[in-house]
């Protein structure tokens, strides 16, 4: 009960209170960041924790961003010794009180051709779009390659068994 407190107190706040935080009828986006580049690198990587404390299942559907021609919801999947990303057709199922990391080696956005470098200390807005809660715009902050963003283990799922 707490945590449904909490959620809600988060979702009455105006957007820009919690850095790099972003919520949006229960839907929250916890440290989004984009992987920086190189000068002419065509696709960049996007990560967050993002988390559905609202009162019902929602269905994370496309995104979209102005720097870049087409933006996927990818997966990392290993197959015998060699891991390979794939996108997911349809978006991704986000039950009510689920909670998916999308971190390197794992479920992440693909930024493909992109019109400039993601240059570290940048920061970028993502239009994500929900089948229930709409439309979220979410600022990305561009981050050094290497970064493996916030710790964020423990008890949450890593996405790769909802969607």
């Amino acid at each position: 009960m707490n945590r449904l407190f909490s959620v809600l107190c988060l979702c009455l706040l105006p957007w820009g209170v919690f850095a790099h935080e972003t919520a949006k009828r229960g839907i929250i986006f916890d440290h989004p960041w984009i992987r920086a580049t190189a000068p002419n690198a065509m696709m960049a990587a996007g990560y967050f924790k993002l988390i559905n404390g609202g009162f019902e299942d929602d269905r994370l559907v496309t995104a979209t961003a102005n720097f870049a021609k087409k933006v996927e919801i990818h997966e990392t999947i290993k197959e015998g010794d060699v891991s390979k990303m794939r996108a997911i057709a349809g978006g991704i199922d986000v039950p009510q009180e689920a909670e998916f990391i999308f971190q390197p080696g794992g479920l992440h956005l693909m930024f493909r051709g992109l019109d400039k470098q993601m240059v570290a200390g940048e920061k970028f807005i993502v239009e994500m779009e929900f089948e229930k809660a709409g439309k979220v715009m979410v600022e990305f902050l561009v981050e050094k390659a290497g970064k493996r963003g916030h710790d964020h283990s423990g008890n949450m799922k890593s996405g790769t068994g909802h969607h």
